[in-house]
C-alpha cells in the first residue's frame, strides 16, 4: 500500500528523470545481461524472427488475448508458448513456488 501513495509515486517519477537513475539503471541492466546471457540471446532471436516475419505473434493460448513469447527452454529460442501478461506472470509464479517446495 505504501508504494501506491501519491507522494511515493511522484518521488519515483521524479527520480526517473535524474542522471543518477539513468546511471543506476544502465548498471543494473548490464548486470542482468551478464547474468542471463542465454535468456537475452533467446529474447533477441525471437524479436528478430518477429521482425523478419519468420514467426508470427499468436494470441494467448489460454484466454486468446494479446500475448508475449514465453520460453520453456532458453536453449531452443524459437520454441515459444504465447501467453498474455497475466498468464505469463502466473506461470512464472507457479514455477517459483514449485522450485521453493523442491528446495
Amino acid at each position: 500500500m505504501r508504494a501506491s501513495r501519491p507522494d511515493r509515486i511522484a518521488a519515483r517519477k521524479a527520480y526517473r528523470a535524474t542522471e543518477a537513475f539513468r546511471l543506476s539503471h544502465a548498471v543494473s541492466t548490464q548486470k542482468w545481461v551478464v547474468a542471463h546471457v542465454l535468456r537475452k540471446k533467446a529474447n533477441t532471436v525471437v524479436g528478430n524472427a518477429l521482425r523478419d516475419g519468420r514467426i508470427d505473434r499468436q494470441p494467448c493460448f489460454i484466454c486468446g488475448c494479446k500475448a508475449e513469447a514465453h520460453h520453456p527452454d532458453y536453449s531452443s529460442p524459437l520454441a515459444v508458448s504465447w501467453l498474455c501478461d497475466e498468464h505469463h506472470k502466473q506461470l512464472h509464479k507457479e514455477h517459483r513456488e514449485r522450485m521453493r517446495e523442491a528446495a
